[in-house]
């Protein structure tokens, strides 16, 4: 069984954002967002 080390929970004003490397039309660039609509759980386990 699993060990779980740790556990996150999304909670009322949550918020989720990413940053993403990428070229465009030759460029290096970097695209980022962010979201409020995000639901669900992680967990991180030691197998």
């Amino acid at each position: 069984m699993p060990l779980i080390i740790d556990e996150w929970a999304v909670v009322a004003d949550s918020v989720v954002g990413y940053r993403v490397k990428e070229i465009l039309f030759g460029q290096d660039t970097e695209g980022v967002g962010r979201i409020s609509a995000v639901s669900g759980s992680l967990a991180i386990a030691n197998d």
